[in-house]
Protein backbone atom coordinates (compact mmCIF):
# COMPACT_ATOMS: atom_id res chain seq x y z
CA UNK A 1 0.00 0.00 0.00
CA UNK A 2 2.97 2.81 0.98
CA UNK A 3 4.59 1.58 -2.46
CA UNK A 4 1.30 2.31 -4.30
CA UNK A 5 1.07 5.78 -2.63
CA UNK A 6 4.61 6.70 -3.25
CA UNK A 7 4.74 5.48 -7.06
CA UNK A 8 1.14 7.73 -7.31
CA UNK A 9 2.74 10.69 -5.74
CA UNK A 10 5.63 10.39 -7.87
CA UNK A 11 3.28 10.01 -11.06
CA UNK A 12 1.31 13.42 -9.66
CA UNK A 13 4.78 14.85 -9.91
CA UNK A 14 5.65 14.00 -13.02
CA UNK A 15 2.35 15.19 -14.67
CA UNK A 16 2.75 18.36 -13.02
CA UNK A 17 6.45 19.20 -14.65
CA UNK A 18 5.18 17.77 -18.12
CA UNK A 19 2.70 20.56 -17.77
CA UNK A 20 -0.60 18.21 -18.19
CA UNK A 21 -3.39 20.27 -16.81
CA UNK A 22 -5.38 18.78 -14.04
CA UNK A 23 -9.02 17.67 -14.89
CA UNK A 24 -11.79 20.41 -14.35
CA UNK A 25 -14.74 18.89 -12.35
CA UNK A 26 -18.44 19.81 -13.60
CA UNK A 27 -21.59 18.72 -13.32
CA UNK A 28 -24.41 19.55 -10.53
CA UNK A 29 -21.59 19.75 -7.61
CA UNK A 30 -19.57 22.08 -9.32
CA UNK A 31 -21.00 23.54 -12.46
CA UNK A 32 -20.71 24.19 -16.50
CA UNK A 33 -17.74 23.58 -18.75
CA UNK A 34 -16.51 26.86 -19.66
CA UNK A 35 -15.98 27.79 -23.46
CA UNK A 36 -16.54 25.04 -25.96
CA UNK A 37 -15.80 21.78 -23.59
CA UNK A 38 -18.06 18.95 -22.70
CA UNK A 39 -19.16 17.75 -19.57
CA UNK A 40 -18.47 13.87 -19.48
CA UNK A 41 -20.05 11.65 -17.78
CA UNK A 42 -17.58 11.34 -15.18
CA UNK A 43 -18.13 14.78 -14.48
CA UNK A 44 -14.84 16.43 -16.51
CA UNK A 45 -14.32 18.67 -18.77
CA UNK A 46 -12.88 17.83 -22.09
CA UNK A 47 -13.44 17.93 -25.93
CA UNK A 48 -12.77 14.51 -27.22
CA UNK A 49 -15.89 12.20 -28.38
CA UNK A 50 -15.38 10.64 -24.97
CA UNK A 51 -16.62 13.80 -23.55
CA UNK A 52 -19.10 15.31 -25.75
CA UNK A 53 -20.78 12.24 -27.17
CA UNK A 54 -24.54 12.11 -25.75
CA UNK A 55 -24.75 8.28 -26.26
CA UNK A 56 -21.50 8.10 -23.77
CA UNK A 57 -22.79 9.94 -21.27
CA UNK A 58 -22.21 13.71 -21.95
CA UNK A 59 -24.24 15.75 -19.49
CA UNK A 60 -26.31 18.28 -21.63
CA UNK A 61 -26.67 21.08 -19.14
CA UNK A 62 -23.47 21.31 -17.87
CA UNK A 63 -21.38 22.19 -21.60
CA UNK A 64 -21.59 21.22 -25.01
CA UNK A 65 -23.16 17.54 -26.45
CA UNK A 66 -23.81 15.97 -29.53
CA UNK A 67 -25.28 13.34 -30.73
CA UNK A 68 -23.17 9.66 -31.91
CA UNK A 69 -22.10 11.62 -34.68
CA UNK A 70 -21.82 15.58 -35.68
CA UNK A 71 -24.22 15.59 -39.04
CA UNK A 72 -21.83 17.97 -40.60
CA UNK A 73 -24.26 17.26 -43.81
CA UNK A 74 -27.13 18.71 -42.25
CA UNK A 75 -27.77 22.54 -43.84
CA UNK A 76 -29.09 25.13 -42.12
CA UNK A 77 -29.98 28.41 -42.49
CA UNK A 78 -32.92 30.62 -44.91
CA UNK A 79 -35.16 28.45 -46.00
CA UNK A 80 -33.23 24.97 -44.39
CA UNK A 81 -34.19 25.56 -40.88
CA UNK A 82 -32.34 25.66 -37.34
CA UNK A 83 -29.04 23.27 -36.22
CA UNK A 84 -29.85 21.30 -33.50
CA UNK A 85 -28.35 19.48 -30.41
CA UNK A 86 -26.02 22.11 -29.55
CA UNK A 87 -24.48 22.71 -33.22
CA UNK A 88 -23.92 25.94 -35.05
CA UNK A 89 -24.93 27.02 -38.71
CA UNK A 90 -21.63 27.65 -41.01
CA UNK A 91 -21.91 31.19 -43.41
CA UNK A 92 -21.69 27.77 -46.20
CA UNK A 93 -25.01 26.31 -44.56
CA UNK A 94 -23.78 23.68 -42.33
CA UNK A 95 -24.01 22.21 -39.16
CA UNK A 96 -21.23 21.45 -36.96
CA UNK A 97 -19.69 22.24 -34.02
CA UNK A 98 -15.69 23.74 -34.71
CA UNK A 99 -14.58 27.12 -34.76
CA UNK A 100 -14.62 26.88 -38.68
CA UNK A 101 -18.92 26.61 -37.98
CA UNK A 102 -19.28 28.52 -34.83
CA UNK A 103 -17.42 31.35 -34.64
CA UNK A 104 -19.41 34.86 -36.07
CA UNK A 105 -16.28 35.95 -37.32
CA UNK A 106 -16.20 32.84 -39.53
CA UNK A 107 -19.26 34.00 -40.60
CA UNK A 108 -21.29 31.52 -38.08
CA UNK A 109 -25.38 32.28 -38.51
CA UNK A 110 -26.49 33.49 -35.50
CA UNK A 111 -30.33 32.68 -36.16
CA UNK A 112 -29.92 29.39 -36.84
CA UNK A 113 -27.79 27.83 -33.88
CA UNK A 114 -25.45 28.64 -31.38
CA UNK A 115 -22.51 31.16 -32.17
CA UNK A 116 -19.95 32.70 -29.87
CA UNK A 117 -17.37 36.03 -30.86
CA UNK A 118 -13.58 35.60 -31.33
CA UNK A 119 -13.43 35.30 -27.14
CA UNK A 120 -12.97 32.04 -26.36
CA UNK A 121 -13.54 32.24 -22.52
CA UNK A 122 -17.44 32.80 -22.64
CA UNK A 123 -20.27 31.02 -20.47
CA UNK A 124 -23.09 29.33 -22.83
CA UNK A 125 -26.65 29.73 -21.22
CA UNK A 126 -29.87 29.03 -22.84
CA UNK A 127 -32.07 25.77 -23.78
CA UNK A 128 -29.59 22.75 -22.69
CA UNK A 129 -26.92 24.70 -21.12
CA UNK A 130 -29.16 26.46 -18.51
CA UNK A 131 -29.04 30.08 -16.82
CA UNK A 132 -26.26 32.35 -16.50
CA UNK A 133 -24.56 33.58 -13.75
CA UNK A 134 -26.09 36.38 -11.02
CA UNK A 135 -26.50 39.87 -12.50
CA UNK A 136 -25.61 38.61 -16.28
CA UNK A 137 -27.82 37.89 -19.03
CA UNK A 138 -28.21 35.43 -21.94
CA UNK A 139 -28.00 36.72 -25.20
CA UNK A 140 -29.87 35.68 -28.41
CA UNK A 141 -26.19 33.79 -29.35
CA UNK A 142 -26.35 31.65 -26.21
CA UNK A 143 -23.64 33.32 -24.32
CA UNK A 144 -23.69 35.30 -20.52
CA UNK A 145 -22.29 38.82 -20.31
CA UNK A 146 -23.43 42.26 -19.36
CA UNK A 147 -23.19 43.88 -22.85
CA UNK A 148 -26.57 45.43 -24.93
CA UNK A 149 -26.42 42.57 -27.51
CA UNK A 150 -26.54 40.07 -24.07
CA UNK A 151 -28.89 41.95 -22.21
CA UNK A 152 -31.45 44.15 -24.51
CA UNK A 153 -34.93 41.80 -25.46
CA UNK A 154 -34.88 43.86 -28.52
CA UNK A 155 -31.67 42.14 -29.57
CA UNK A 156 -33.35 38.50 -28.33
CA UNK A 157 -32.12 38.15 -25.13
CA UNK A 158 -33.77 34.69 -23.23
CA UNK A 159 -34.79 36.51 -20.20
CA UNK A 160 -36.14 33.04 -19.00
CA UNK A 161 -31.97 32.09 -18.46
CA UNK A 162 -30.57 35.58 -17.20
CA UNK A 163 -31.36 39.07 -16.89
CA UNK A 164 -33.24 41.13 -19.58
CA UNK A 165 -34.19 44.84 -19.84
CA UNK A 166 -36.27 46.51 -22.67
CA UNK A 167 -35.40 49.64 -24.22
CA UNK A 168 -36.81 51.38 -26.49
CA UNK A 169 -34.50 51.81 -29.95
CA UNK A 170 -31.83 53.90 -30.91
CA UNK A 171 -32.14 54.55 -26.30
CA UNK A 172 -28.64 53.01 -24.45
CA UNK A 173 -28.90 52.12 -21.30
CA UNK A 174 -27.69 53.56 -18.25
CA UNK A 175 -29.24 51.92 -15.55
CA UNK A 176 -29.98 47.94 -14.54
CA UNK A 177 -33.84 47.29 -15.07
CA UNK A 178 -35.85 45.16 -12.97
CA UNK A 179 -38.99 44.24 -11.73
CA UNK A 180 -41.58 40.93 -13.26
CA UNK A 181 -40.01 40.41 -16.69
CA UNK A 182 -36.28 41.61 -15.75
CA UNK A 183 -35.72 40.36 -12.45
CA UNK A 184 -34.00 41.92 -9.03
CA UNK A 185 -31.59 44.62 -8.34
CA UNK A 186 -28.11 43.81 -7.24
CA UNK A 187 -27.65 44.14 -3.26
CA UNK A 188 -28.40 47.83 -1.21
CA UNK A 189 -30.74 48.42 -4.59
CA UNK A 190 -34.06 49.44 -4.96
CA UNK A 191 -36.34 48.68 -8.03
CA UNK A 192 -38.55 52.05 -8.86
CA UNK A 193 -42.06 51.75 -10.69
CA UNK A 194 -40.40 52.75 -13.67
CA UNK A 195 -38.81 48.88 -13.19
CA UNK A 196 -35.33 50.73 -12.81
CA UNK A 197 -32.62 50.33 -9.93
CA UNK A 198 -31.16 52.59 -7.76
CA UNK A 199 -30.72 54.46 -4.40
CA UNK A 200 -32.59 57.55 -4.58
CA UNK A 201 -36.11 58.47 -3.06
CA UNK A 202 -37.67 57.68 -6.47
CA UNK A 203 -36.49 54.33 -6.54
CA UNK A 204 -36.77 53.10 -2.63
CA UNK A 205 -40.07 54.93 -1.65
CA UNK A 206 -42.72 52.59 -1.26
CA UNK A 207 -44.90 55.19 -1.35
CA UNK A 208 -43.31 56.35 -4.35
CA UNK A 209 -44.27 52.53 -6.19
CA UNK A 210 -40.65 51.07 -5.14
CA UNK A 211 -41.30 47.06 -5.98
CA UNK A 212 -40.77 45.27 -2.64
CA UNK A 213 -40.46 41.88 -4.22
CA UNK A 214 -37.34 42.66 -6.78
CA UNK A 215 -34.98 44.97 -4.25
CA UNK A 216 -35.01 46.83 -1.09
CA UNK A 217 -37.69 49.54 -0.19
CA UNK A 218 -38.57 51.50 2.47
CA UNK A 219 -41.94 53.60 3.86
CA UNK A 220 -41.62 57.03 4.17
CA UNK A 221 -43.75 56.84 7.54
CA UNK A 222 -41.46 58.22 10.66
CA UNK A 223 -42.62 55.12 12.06
CA UNK A 224 -46.33 55.70 12.53
CA UNK A 225 -47.28 52.76 10.53
CA UNK A 226 -48.85 50.71 13.10
CA UNK A 227 -52.45 49.11 14.41
CA UNK A 228 -54.11 52.08 15.02
CA UNK A 229 -57.62 51.77 14.32
CA UNK A 230 -57.49 55.68 13.74
CA UNK A 231 -54.59 55.64 11.33
CA UNK A 232 -54.70 54.78 7.68
CA UNK A 233 -51.36 52.66 6.31
CA UNK A 234 -52.07 52.04 2.40
CA UNK A 235 -54.56 53.61 -0.16
CA UNK A 236 -54.64 56.75 -2.28
CA UNK A 237 -52.07 59.57 -0.72
CA UNK A 238 -50.87 56.91 1.74
CA UNK A 239 -49.02 54.13 -0.89
CA UNK A 240 -48.95 50.13 -0.93
CA UNK A 241 -48.61 47.52 1.66
CA UNK A 242 -45.58 45.92 2.48
CA UNK A 243 -44.52 42.23 2.55
CA UNK A 244 -47.48 40.47 0.30
CA UNK A 245 -50.29 42.11 2.89
CA UNK A 246 -53.40 43.51 1.63
CA UNK A 247 -55.34 47.25 1.71
CA UNK A 248 -58.58 47.09 3.39
CA UNK A 249 -61.04 49.21 2.20
CA UNK A 250 -60.31 51.12 5.19
CA UNK A 251 -56.86 51.25 4.31
CA UNK A 252 -55.28 48.75 6.88
CA UNK A 253 -52.56 46.62 6.21
CA UNK A 254 -53.18 42.87 6.94
CA UNK A 255 -53.25 39.34 5.34
CA UNK A 256 -57.30 37.80 6.95
CA UNK A 257 -59.88 38.02 4.61
CA UNK A 258 -61.16 41.06 5.81
CA UNK A 259 -58.71 42.81 4.32
CA UNK A 260 -57.90 40.54 1.35
CA UNK A 261 -61.55 40.38 -0.35
CA UNK A 262 -62.52 42.26 -2.93
CA UNK A 263 -65.99 41.41 -2.43
CA UNK A 264 -65.42 43.42 0.92
CA UNK A 265 -63.72 46.28 -0.54
CA UNK A 266 -59.69 45.33 -0.65
CA UNK A 267 -58.00 47.60 -2.48
CA UNK A 268 -56.03 46.18 -5.68
CA UNK A 269 -53.87 48.97 -6.37
CA UNK A 270 -52.53 48.91 -2.96
CA UNK A 271 -51.46 45.22 -2.10
CA UNK A 272 -53.02 41.69 -2.81
CA UNK A 273 -56.32 40.72 -3.13
CA UNK A 274 -57.99 37.44 -4.49
CA UNK A 275 -61.71 36.78 -5.27
CA UNK A 276 -63.16 34.56 -3.41
CA UNK A 277 -64.79 31.07 -5.09
CA UNK A 278 -65.86 28.69 -2.80
CA UNK A 279 -62.97 27.61 -0.81
CA UNK A 280 -60.47 28.54 -4.05
CA UNK A 281 -58.80 31.77 -4.65
CA UNK A 282 -58.61 32.63 -8.22
CA UNK A 283 -55.48 33.82 -10.18
CA UNK A 284 -55.46 33.60 -13.91
CA UNK A 285 -54.37 29.93 -13.70
CA UNK A 286 -51.38 30.75 -16.53
CA UNK A 287 -48.33 28.62 -16.60
CA UNK A 288 -45.38 30.00 -14.94
CA UNK A 289 -41.82 29.08 -13.86
CA UNK A 290 -38.58 28.14 -15.40
CA UNK A 291 -39.77 27.63 -18.47
CA UNK A 292 -42.34 30.47 -19.02
CA UNK A 293 -41.62 33.15 -17.53
CA UNK A 294 -43.33 35.12 -14.27
CA UNK A 295 -46.54 36.04 -13.55
CA UNK A 296 -48.26 38.95 -13.30
CA UNK A 297 -48.40 41.49 -10.18
CA UNK A 298 -50.31 40.48 -7.32
CA UNK A 299 -50.54 36.67 -8.70
CA UNK A 300 -47.67 34.24 -7.39
CA UNK A 301 -45.83 31.33 -8.48
CA UNK A 302 -47.22 28.04 -7.02
CA UNK A 303 -45.13 25.00 -6.76
CA UNK A 304 -47.43 23.23 -9.53
CA UNK A 305 -46.23 26.08 -11.81
CA UNK A 306 -49.15 28.23 -11.91
CA UNK A 307 -50.01 31.67 -11.08
CA UNK A 308 -52.64 31.83 -8.25
CA UNK A 309 -53.69 34.12 -5.60
CA UNK A 310 -53.75 32.95 -1.65
CA UNK A 311 -51.96 32.66 1.97
CA UNK A 312 -51.37 29.04 1.09
CA UNK A 313 -50.36 28.53 -2.13
CA UNK A 314 -48.07 32.24 -1.99
CA UNK A 315 -46.32 30.36 0.94
CA UNK A 316 -42.50 29.93 0.32
CA UNK A 317 -42.60 27.08 2.55
CA UNK A 318 -45.32 25.54 0.62
CA UNK A 319 -42.97 25.94 -2.70
CA UNK A 320 -43.85 29.24 -4.03
CA UNK A 321 -41.15 29.97 -6.44
CA UNK A 322 -40.14 33.76 -5.52
CA UNK A 323 -38.00 34.25 -8.82
CA UNK A 324 -41.22 34.48 -10.76
CA UNK A 325 -43.90 36.04 -8.62
CA UNK A 326 -44.84 37.79 -5.43
CA UNK A 327 -44.38 34.91 -2.23
CA UNK A 328 -45.36 35.26 1.27
CA UNK A 329 -42.84 34.46 4.40
CA UNK A 330 -44.56 32.84 7.20
CA UNK A 331 -44.28 34.82 10.28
Amino acid sequence: MEIKSIVSVLLLNIIGIRGVKPLIPCGSSYGSCQGNYCCSKNGYCGTTNDYCNVSKGCQIGYGLCYQDTVDNTKQCGKGKGICANGNCCSKYGYCGISDSYCNIANGCQIDYGLCYSEEKDITRCGIGFGSCPENQCCSKQGTCGSSDDHCNINKGCQLNYGLCYDTPENDTPTTQKCGPNFGVCPDNQCCSSKNTCGETDDHCNLQKGCQNAYGLCYEDDNGSNKDDNYLKECGPDYGMCTEGKCCSKDGKCGTEDSYCNIKKGCQVDYGLCYTPSGNIREGSGKSCGRNYGSCDFPECCSKSGKCVLGNNECLESNGCQNSYGICLSQS
